[in-house]
């Protein structure tokens, strides 16, 4: 293989370390928390952000999806790989993981996820200080999810409880943070992110039933079984969608006007998630319904997100 193969081979290999289909998960509530933090409901006052030059409050985005898509992925999918040979190399959708097949080796993707994590810390600090603490929290939950001798993965509910966090209320935090102090953000918004989040995160635990069990990993879906985690995300799913309600009903933080497309993503998002988890425990069936699940919501969220933004 001549050095040319062989770069082309490393950098292929790094994409695939850092799961391109995975940056949607942080990136989707980021980029709503980026386009709610220009405008409260109903106030009719821009915010100084607001009115940045263009292209500064571009750059601003760029950057940040930059830091919570390709980078923090790298980071924190990097170490969870390091600690997760056994289990990657027993699960079926990790065919390509290149550190369980040994392109890469355990210290070599040690190194790689703390040079990312720096480099997404780093990064965020040029933007806003405390966008680069909201992104070095994200970072720690990582750790603390992959990393022995806490390694939370293997720590039924607070899997759970650190995916939720971490993917929910935080990305959310990271956007807002990203354009304004986090003095005006509206935690309500942050608690039901977490929510939705958990139900999301609930099937991944499902997907995986078969090589955890294999790897000896006492996942929240190996602890109750795959029928209960699968009802637990049910049971999230629903608050989320009714809480999102009764903040359009109410007027707390979501603007009335958001009330008729919950009306009716609500219902549809409830029967899409039954729909696509609920039929069977195949892991093919789940992870198609993963991506369909992250699509179908993306809607609903930026219609609200720009409404809170006024730009609807």
């Amino acid at each position: 293989m001549t050095l040319r193969n062989r770069c082309g081979r490393v950098v292929f290999d790094l994409v695939l370390l850092s799961r391109p289909l995975m940056w949607l998960v942080p990136l989707v509530p980021f980029s709503v928390g980026y386009l709610m933090a220009f405008r409260q409901p109903k106030s009719g006052v821009t915010t100084p952000s607001a009115v940045l030059h263009f292209s500064r409050a571009v750059s601003y985005l760029g950057v940040g999806l930059v830091v919570w898509g390709p980078l923090i992925c790298l980071a924190v999918l990097a170490i969870n790989d390091v600690y997760d040979v056994e289990g990657d190399s027993r699960n079926a959708r990790r065919g390509d993981a290149p550190v369980a097949h040994g392109r890469f080796s355990t210290g070599s993707a040690f190194v790689i996820a703390h040079v990312a994590a720096g480099l997404a810390v780093a990064t965020a600090a040029s933007v806003r200080p405390t966008f680069a603490v909201v992104t070095l929290l994200f970072l720690i939950l990582g750790w603390l999810y992959s990393v022995p001798p806490v390694r939370l993965k293997v720590r039924p509910g607070f899997d759970v409880l650190i995916n939720a966090t971490g993917d929910g209320g935080l990305a959310l935090l990271a956007g807002w943070s990203s354009v304004r102090s986090i003095a005006g953000f509206p935690w309500t918004i942050f608690a039901l992110a977490c929510i939705a989040a958990a139900g999301l995160y609930l099937p991944t635990t499902v997907a995986d039933y078969e090589s955890d069990v294999t790897a000896g990993y006492t996942t929240i879906a190996v602890l109750v079984g795959r029928q209960a985690a699968y009802r637990i995300g049910v049971g999230f799913w629903v608050v989320a969608g009714i809480g999102g309600l009764g903040l359009a009903v109410t007027e707390t933080v979501l603007p009335r006007e958001a009330l008729w497309v919950l009306a009716f993503s609500t219902p549809s998002l409830i029967w899409l998630y039954c729909r696509c988890f609920g039929k069977t425990f195949d892991q093919g069936v789940l992870l198609r319904g993963m991506g369909i699940m992250g699509v179908a919501s993306f809607v609903p969220l930026l219609i609200i997100a720009l409404m809170y933004a006024g730009v609807l």
